[in-house]
Formats: structure tokens, C-alpha cells, sequence
């Protein structure tokens, strides 16, 4: 056997066991080789958790207050159109009646000119 034929026979036999101890056994080495780098990474991710986590609190504050914003607005909007419908109606009868005025009164309630030649 040659070693192109080792290579084509054990290749990727290799490359996974190269695989698994990259991924398993490394990170135990560099546990024991290093524990100040370990120690750092995870002080990395419990605060990067710790700032995610108030992130959410915080977008979640917002939230409730914009919720709450939008009930009253909504209320204040409704409260609005029922004013307006009012003052709409209001508006109509005005101008219905500068349209079509009352009629002018009927003569007996007019005033007589006195005989004494005064004029109304």
C-alpha cells in the first residue's frame, strides 16, 4: 500500500477524529492550560445575558407604556368624535336655519301706527 492509498483509506477517518478532538477534548486543555482566558469568557457572557436580559425589561417597560399611551389616545380620540358629531349636528341646524329663516310676523302682531300720524 502506498500512501496515496493511506490517504484515500483513512482521510476521512482522520479528519473526524481531528474534528472530535478539536471540539471535546480542546476545550478541556485549554481549561486546565488556561483558566484565566475561561474565567474572562465567561464573565464576557454573563454580562452580555445580563445586558440582553435588560434589554428586554426595559423594550418591555416601553411597551406597556406605549400600550397604555394608545388606550388614551384611542379614549381621547373617541371622546373627540362624539364631540364632533354633536357640534356637527349643531352646525347643520345653524345653517339650516340661515337658510331658511323664520317667517316675518304676521301682520296683526305688527305694531299699528298710532292716529296721531306717528310711523312705524
Amino acid at each position: 500500500m502506498t500512501e496515496g492509498d493511506l490517504l484515500k483509506l483513512y482521510g476521512p477517518s482522520l479528519f473526524l477524529v481531528g474534528w472530535f478532538l478539536y471540539r471535546e477534548v480542546w476545550p478541556l486543555l485549554k481549561e486546565r492550560l488556561r483558566p484565566d482566558l475561561v474565567a474572562q469568557r465567561r464573565k464576557a457572557e454573563a454580562q452580555a445575558e445580563a445586558k440582553v436580559l435588560t434589554a428586554f425589561i426595559d423594550n418591555t417597560v416601553a411597551m406597556t407604556g406605549l400600550k397604555h399611551t394608545l388606550e388614551v389616545v384611542s379614549d381621547e380620540m373617541s371622546r373627540l368624535r362624539a364631540g364632533q358629531e354633536v357640534h356637527t349636528q349643531l352646525l347643520a341646524e345653524l345653517f339650516g336655519f340661515l337658510r331658511h329663516p323664520r317667517p316675518s310676523p304676521k301682520p296683526s302682531t305688527q305694531r299699528q301706527p298710532s292716529k296721531k300720524g306717528e310711523t312705524v
